[in-house]
């Protein structure tokens, strides 16, 4: 099985060289000592996002794009700052560039353990749903499925215009993998 690159790595080899430009680089959710004067704990985004060159002249274009980086709680929404995804596909619309997804966990969706923290969960709301259809309308969008893909980014990869998948990689669950897998249901015929 071959080692599976970064987020940082995948749009290195997706972009022309040099081109990227990331936005958000410093967004982390960040924990302070109760007098405020230290940190206590740090978990980075896991959504890398930015703008690049694709292509060769004399057909070089801007994109935006957004890689998840799964080793970062998976992809959850309790190791992200959320909205960073939702900045990346409301400037690939106000620009009119066409929108690259990288998708590799549930791109800043929800987990268990956000919905404990909060005390509730924050579904059916699915704040900027409204951006993504709109930027199919407007611009290109793309999505390459690099592993598991799951909850918001299982909606990114069908809200494309284009997706891919790596052959023996790649997943598309609308949650979840199936809870209690050790369950063996069987199949009755007769009476």
């Amino acid at each position: 099985m071959e080692e599976q690159l970064t987020s940082v790595q995948r749009i290195d080899l997706l972009l022309n060289s040099g081109s990227f430009r990331e936005v958000g680089s410093l967004t982390s959710s960040v924990t302070y000592s109760d007098d405020a004067t230290r940190i206590t704990s740090f978990v980075p985004s896991n959504n890398f996002i930015g703008t690049g060159e694709i292509g060769v002249a004399p057909l070089v274009k801007k994109v935006v794009v957004l890689g998840d980086d799964f080793t970062v709680r998976g992809g959850h929404a309790d190791g992200s700052v959320w909205a960073k995804s939702l900045w990346a596909e409301a400037t690939a619309l106000r620009l009119r560039i066409p929108m690259v997804r990288l998708l590799d966990g549930s791109s800043g969706g929800g987990s268990v353990k956000s919905y404990l923290e909060m005390g509730r969960t924050y579904v059916p709301p699915l704040t900027g749903f409204h951006t993504m259809v709109e930027l199919l309308a407007t611009v290109p969008v793309a999505a390459a499925l690099l592993g598991p893909v799951v909850g918001l980014a299982a909606i990114k990869a069908t809200v494309s215009h284009f997706a891919v998948m790596v052959d023996g990689n790649s997943q598309l669950f609308s949650a979840g993998p199936p809870i209690g897998s050790s369950l063996h249901l069987h199949s009755c015929t007769g009476s």
